[in-house]
């Protein structure tokens, strides 16, 4: 994928200590990517992370066919068709934001047989209220990539408590290049000590960051909270 330097320059700009960092309407495109170029672009750049998703799910998820899963911001649908394809859960939900990525979900035809079938819901909702989702009725939350932009935390993560069944756990993925490349008025929580912090003060009081797993652009870290057995 190439880009040039009319379009890095319109989605790029500088630091005060020289870095260049993404615009905050480039960051915002990353957030929740439209049908615009550079959102198209976006969705392109995001598409590149594809084997980090794919990786969460087998070596860090564990999904059983009697599970629950939620995903939150499955853009494309990297993670959520592998989960689908491969573990089978009894029931899926996906919440994404993006229409455009909404439109690709509904489409895939992995998700669309899911959908049919009634193991696939998919919610253009923001995930820091869904109360479609039963309290104490999901196994497992996953997130990659949006750990960054849920906004204020704990309200997220309070959610998320709700909804986790006693011994349940999220699961995000971040990438530190990411991070550091994104508008801070956007790409809000960047710190990870403080956000392990705030997952233990909403309840997930076995928190924690992972050992960094894949390399170069792929490299990711996974950040745990789990929801005390009952």
């Amino acid at each position: 994928m190439t880009k040039s330097r009319e379009q890095e320059d319109s989605i790029t700009e500088k630091t005060l200590d020289g870095r260049r960092i993404w615009t905050p309407s480039f960051s915002r495109q990353l957030r929740s990517p439209d049908n615009s170029v550079n959102g198209r672009f976006a969705c392109q750049l995001m598409e590149l992370g594809h084997p980090a998703s794919v990786d969460a799910v087998d070596a860090l998820l564990g999904v059983k066919k009697e599970h629950t899963i939620l995903e939150i911001g499955p853009g494309g649908g990297s993670s959520l068709n592998r989960i689908l394809d491969t573990y089978h859960p009894k029931r899926a939900y996906a919440i994404e934001i993006s229409d455009v990525f909404r439109a690709q979900l509904q489409s895939d035809p992995t998700c669309a047989k899911r959908i049919k079938d009634g193991i696939l819901s998919i919610h253009g909702d923001d995930a820091a209220r869904m109360p479609f989702i039963p309290s104490g009725s999901v196994d497992r939350v996953i997130g990659v990539n949006v750990l960054y932009f849920l906004n204020p935390l704990g309200q997220y993560l309070c959610e998320i408590y709700r909804i986790l069944k006693p011994g349940g756990f999220v699961l995000f993925c971040v990438n530190d290049d990411i991070s550091e490349h994104g508008d801070p008025g956007v790409y809000i929580n960047r710190n990870w000590t403080e956000c392990v912090n705030t997952m233990k003060l909403a309840g997930l009081e076995n928190s924690y960051k992972g050992e960094s797993r894949l390399e170069k652009s792929l490299r990711y870290t996974p950040i745990y909270g789990y929801k005390p057995e009952a």
